[in-house]
C-alpha cells in the first residue's frame, strides 16, 4: 500500500491524482488539515504487480505444501511400520492424498499464471 497526501487547498490535484492510481478500501480520508490518499498502484501499473503478488502468494503456498508434506511422508512412513490396521493409519493416509491435490494444484495454478502473463505481456 502506498500513501500521497495533500493539504486541504490541494483539493483539485488530489482529484486528479485519484483519477490515475487503484484506491484501497479506505483509500480516501481527511485528517486535520490533509487529503490522505490510500493507493495500491497507479491504474497503468496495477495489472503487473497484481500478477506478481499472487505468483509470489501461490509459490509461497507450495512451499508450505512441500514443506507439510515432508512432514507428512514422514508421519504416514511411521504409522506404516507400525501397522496399516492401527488407528491413525488410515488419517495419515488421506493427509498424504490431501496434500499431493494440493501441491499439484498449486503447480497447475502457477504454469497457468506464468503462461497467462506471457501470453498478455
Amino acid at each position: 500500500m502506498k500513501v500521497k497526501t495533500f493539504s486541504l487547498s490541494q483539493e483539485a490535484e488530489a482529484n486528479e491524482f485519484i483519477k490515475t492510481v487503484v484506491l484501497t478500501e479506505g483509500g480516501l480520508q481527511v485528517v486535520d488539515d490533509k487529503i490522505v490518499i490510500f493507493y495500491a498502484d497507479t491504474k497503468e501499473n496495477y495489472s503487473e504487480g497484481f500478477v506478481a503478488t499472487m505468483l509470489e502468494s501461490l509459490k509461497r503456498n507450495l512451499f508450505h505444501e512441500q514443506v507439510r508434506k515432508v512432514a507428512g511422508d514422514a508421519e504416514y512412513e511411521y504409522r506404516k511400520e507400525k501397522g496399516t490396521n492401527r488407528k491413525g493409519f488410515d488419517e495419515a493416509q488421506d493427509k498424504q492424498r490431501e496434500i499431493e491435490d494440493n501441491i499439484a494444484m498449486f503447480e497447475a495454478k502457477i504454469a497457468s499464471l506464468e503462461s497467462w502473463t506471457a501470453n498478455n505481456s
